[in-house]
Parts: C-alpha cells; sequence; structure tokens
C-alpha cells in the first residue's frame, strides 16, 4: 500500500512562517495549514484501512472469506473442537469451531448436522473422530448425517466401536453443505480393522428361502439359509444359537444339529432386527412326503 500523505506533504513550507519576515497575506498562512490538516486527514483514513487489512495476533482475527495467494505457510495448525460426551439425537458440528471435532459417545442414535460452511464454490472440509466413551463394553451405533450425503466409500451408518475406540470421518464440500461427501478414513487401528470397527448393512435381514424346506432330525445335513443383510448375523434354531454358521451378506449355511421332530422357528438376527421363518422336522428325511409344511 502507497500512502497519498507524500504529495501533499512535499508542497508544504516547512520554514514558513519566516522569523523577522512580514507574513504577506492571511490567505498565504491558511493554505500552508490547510495543507497540514489535509495531511493528516488522510493519515487517518489510511491507518484506519491499513488497520482492518492488518493480521492482528489475536483470536477474533476473521478473513471475511477473503483468499491468501501465493502464501507459504510453516508449521501449520489447524483449531481442535472437543465436544465432549454426546447424547443421542442431532449434534451440531459447527464449521467455525474447528477443522477437527472429536466427540464420545455410548450405544444410541445420532445424527450429525454440519453448519456454517463457508460460501458455495470453495472447498470445505472437516474430520470427525467419534469415540466410544466406555472401557468396557462395545457401543452399537446408527451414525448419520443430515442433509444430501454422498459415501465415497462403503456406507457405514451402523457401526459397532469396542471399547475405547474410534472411527474416523472425512466430510467435505463444495457448496456449502448443501451436498456432504463423507469418506469413512479408519479406526484408531490400521485401516478399517474389523476387531475395532465393523460395518453393518443399514437395512433389517430378510429370508428369501430354505434349502431344504424340511429339516430330518438327523445331525449332519447341510441346510442354506437364502436372503440378504446378514451380515453379523446370529442363527438361531427355536431358542438354540447355531455353532460356527458360515454366513455372507446373501446366505447362511451350518449343519443340523439333530433337531426334535415338529415345527421349529428359524430365526436370524442382526443389530438392526430380526427376520424368521417356520420350518418342519421330521422323523425321516422323505422330504417329498413333507413338503409344503413350511
Amino acid at each position: 500500500m502507497v500512502s497519498s500523505i507524500t504529495n501533499i506533504s512535499n508542497s508544504i513550507d516547512i520554514n514558513f512562517p519566516r522569523p523577522g519576515e512580514a507574513i504577506s497575506t492571511i490567505e498565504e498562512f491558511q493554505s500552508n495549514f490547510k495543507k497540514i490538516y489535509n495531511s493528516f486527514e488522510i493519515l487517518s483514513k489510511e491507518s484506519t484501512l491499513l488497520s482492518n487489512l492488518s493480521i492482528d495476533t489475536i483470536s477474533t482475527n476473521d478473513f471475511n472469506e477473503n483468499f491468501i495467494i501465493r502464501g507459504m505457510l510453516a508449521n501449520r495448525s489447524e483449531k481442535f473442537n472437543d465436544l465432549g460426551v454426546i447424547s443421542n439425537g442431532i449434534i451440531e458440528l459447527n464449521v467455525r469451531e474447528g477443522s477437527y471435532h472429536k466427540c464420545l459417545i455410548n450405544t444410541g442414535y445420532y445424527t450429525f448436522n454440519t453448519t456454517n460452511w463457508q460460501s458455495e464454490n470453495i472447498y470445505n472440509q472437516i474430520r470427525l473422530e467419534i469415540t466410544n466413551q466406555s472401557s468396557s463394553t462395545t457401543a452399537t451405533c446408527q451414525i448419520g448425517f443430515s442433509g444430501k450425503v454422498t459415501f465415497t466409500n462403503t456406507q457405514t451408518e451402523y457401526v459397532v466401536i469396542e471399547q475405547s475406540k474410534s472411527i474416523f470421518y472425512d466430510i467435505y464440500t463444495i457448496d456449502q453443505g448443501k451436498n456432504l461427501i463423507i469418506s469413512l478414513i479408519g479406526s484408531t487401528n490400521i485401516g478399517i480393522d474389523s476387531s475395532a470397527v465393523t460395518s453393518i448393512p443399514g437395512s433389517p435381514p430378510i429370508i428369501t428361502a430354505i434349502s431344504p424346506t424340511v429339516f430330518s432330525n438327523i445331525s449332519g445335513e447341510t441346510i442354506t439359509i437364502s436372503g440378504n443383510y446378514f451380515t453379523t448375523g446370529t442363527v438361531y434354531l427355536g431358542n438354540s444359537t447355531v455353532a460356527s454358521p458360515s454366513i455372507s451378506p446373501t446366505s447362511i449355511v451350518f449343519r443340523n444339529p439333530g433337531l426334535p421332530a415338529g415345527y421349529l422357528t428359524v430365526r436370524v438376527t442382526t443389530p438392526i432386527g430380526t427376520t424368521s421363518a417356520n420350518v418342519l422336522v421330521v422323523d425321516n428325511i422323505d422330504y417329498g412326503a413333507a413338503a409344503g409344511g413350511k
């Protein structure tokens, strides 16, 4: 910033009035004084402008979304916002409170609402660390984000976080938060360690078929349950848990442990819900004779 005071100050007669010399006119005295007055007025305006443009060593600096062009930053640090222990419900993440947000949770439902993003057409990003408060129990949670959200990797709305472990999300936007991109970036272990964080499908399990349609009461028979959203499911035959089933998102395969004859309820239970179907157990393996008993 170049000052314009010099243009006036150069025309000021610093030796006026001269001792022993008569002042020719009052206008001559006033003209010189007016130049001095104008210089102070310009200096006042320039000082105010310079103050508004300066970087102060105070916490209330606000660049008002002005760009820093060709700046080189050394030893950069960003503000950290510790939310502490949060309760179930909607939690506000105020972008102006920091670029890194951390909270402690327990089992429950949590929806994060982001506010005060920068103007549109500006890339914004914050990081969210969610930590299980308990050191003795796992936290089974529904974690959601309000608004129009796109996940850049596996959509993980339902998670199980082990004791004192954390899960991390990066949240991006270029349109002032109207659209959010959520990236699940990892856990406190390297990468997405299933021993620390387990993704759970965001829908309850569904049974579409059971083969065979009628069970025998002879142990060792292979039984297959077909459907959807079985990951992390537990299988029950009546009130007994099936040991060591082979589970994928769309099928469950296990061996018949030997069942008493009669109708039996087969259940698949996940943290999201339970589905069940009735089957008939017979004391022989003549499935054709028993068909229709499901």
